[in-house]
């Protein structure tokens, strides 16, 4: 039973926990050295002082850290480090002074913000109780409780998964381009639930914990057919994140801890070594013509890729391993707008804001209603070249500049942190205040968790989607799994 695990079995190190209860060292350090690398790079400068972030947020969140150990700030801070800290970086090596100009832009607004984020942040939530993940789910009835939840979610991934791997929607060849001309259909009402998963990926070491043998088997088998099909379809995202999640649910549930440092190192050499590799294979004309579910030919295919890899030598115009890493990392098309606004094109003010009207409106219903999610088309407007399968966006500071200028930025950014910092608030007081309703509020961190995989990415118009319909829409969600959780006797 997962009840007989004790609680310090998640605890950390005592040498980390020094340097998150004392971090004016280890942020000396970081500051230090970012003064240091202004001589030499100011994007340098930049990616230290973005790593002084994390450990400001650990210990802003030091109450929470030992019961649950990576509290929503700490999340905001590593996106913040990985996207515009380290891809940025790795980005701007040996990059033309024009793109170096942009991607510098980029890296110094996403930085120099970040501090008002956490500023509100703190206001927001100084005062939130500790949750104790490890104790809650010590009572029989709320572990019974959890695992019904956690059965549900991996059973939504496993059918959402099955179901696009099937259909060919998740084939990045040609055999998924028929979304293009129909973008609706039987998965339509899975990708409406699509974020479900990474909750379902972070409570999967829980469920291992807690099952009998056939459900272990059959959990190790779907992760590891998922990772196998997600690496032949060159889907970076899709391999990452949720071996990311699962290694913070073995962290979270005091899972072994050995385990939890293997996957660490296996993302780390994913995003380093292979990251250049993929980007490759999927610009393969092989791999278009070959379908994901003939995996064996996919595998040959990258197996050739590797042979003619190019390494990190820049040649014949080619991006060097670092560009094309850091870009992946960077994920936005924040340097595109810089670069261009307002010269190339002019301030967008309020064009398109009309969308908001539709917010509650979807759009397998109103297939005409304005979009929300208008990432993709803003960066059409700026390449002049249409991504029918892409999901690229600039950011919500990029599309603040893009509108208003930098006086969008500094009046907008704090809007955008202030509804962020509610919804974590949201998360707590659910779990607190009402005892049935512990379980609905654990979910709701849960979700906050995962948007690593989000934020802070999105424009303006997506950001209202997101807090207007998204994050309602999960919350009721979560609400009905933890209701039929009680209702059917596991309370």
């Amino acid at each position: 039973m997962f009840m007989q695990v004790k609680a310090n079995q998640n605890q950390l190190p005592i040498s980390i926990r020094r340097m998150v209860n004392s971090p004016g060292i280890t942020v000396g350090l970081c500051l230090f050295a970012a003064l240091c690398s202004l001589l030499s790079s100011l994007c340098l400068a930049l990616l230290f002082l973005s790593l002084s972030y994390i450990f400001i947020a650990f210990y802003i969140e030091r109450r929470h850290i030992e019961t649950f150990p990576v509290p929503p700030l700490v999340i905001f801070s590593q996106a913040t480090f990985i996207s515009a800290g380290l891809g940025c970086t790795l980005a701007a090596d040996n990059s033309s002074s024009q793109l170096y100009d942009s991607l510098l832009i980029t890296q110094a607004v996403f930085i120099l913000s970040f501090p008002v984020f956490i500023v509100i942040y703190w206001l927001v939530n100084r005062r939130n109780r500790p949750i104790d993940v490890v104790t809650y789910i010590a009572d029989a009835g709320n572990e019974r409780q959890l695992r019904f939840a956690a059965t549900i979610l991996v059973v939504f991934t496993f059918l959402h998964h099955a179901i696009l791997i099937y259909m060919g929607v998740d084939d990045r060849g040609h055999a998924g381009d028929f979304q293009v001309e129909t973008p609706f259909g039987i998965w339509s009402y899975f990708e409406a639930f699509s974020k479900l998963r990474y909750i379902a990926y972070l409570l999967i070491p829980f469920l291992y914990k807690t099952s009998g043998k056939t459900v272990r088997m059959s959990l190790i088998a779907f992760l590891s057919i998922y990772i196998l099909l997600q690496f032949a379809n060159s889907s970076r995202g899709a391999v990452v994140f949720p071996l990311f999640y699962v290694g913070i649910g073995c962290w979270m549930i005091g899972g072994n801890r050995k385990l939890v440092i293997g996957i660490f190192v296996t993302l780390v050499v994913i995003v380093f070594l292979i990251t250049p590799i993929l980007g490759e294979f999927r610009g393969n004309s092989d791999f278009a013509n070959t379908r994901l579910i003939d995996v064996g030919q996919r595998l040959k295919v990258f197996r050739d890729t590797v042979k003619l890899h190019h390494g990190s030598v820049n040649e014949g115009g080619q991006r060097s391993d670092r560009q094309v890493t850091g870009l992946a990392l960077l994920g936005c098309s924040d340097a595109l707008v810089y670069e261009n606004t307002p010269e190339m094109v002019p301030f967008a003010g309020w064009d398109g804001m009309e969308a908001i009207l539709y917010v509650w409106v979807p759009k397998m219903f109103y297939r005409d209603k304005p979009s929300l999610l208008d990432g993709n088309e803003i960066t059409v407007q700026y390449t002049g070249t249409k991504f029918d399968r892409s999901a690229i966006t600039p950011s919500i500071q990029a599309d603040l500049y893009r509108r208003f200028g930098w006086t969008g930025v500094l009046i907008g950014y704090p809007f955008y942190a202030l509804a962020a910092s509610l919804l974590v608030r949201y998360g707590f007081n659910s779990f607190h205040k009402h005892s049935n309703k512990s379980l609905y509020g654990l979910l709701v961190l849960f979700f906050i968790e995962t948007f690593l995989h989000g934020i802070p990415f999105g424009t303006v118009l997506t950001m209202v989607w997101n807090f207007g319909y998204d994050y309602p829409k999960y919350s009721v969600v979560l609400g009905l799994i933890a209701f039929f959780a009680r209702k059917r006797g596991y309370a």
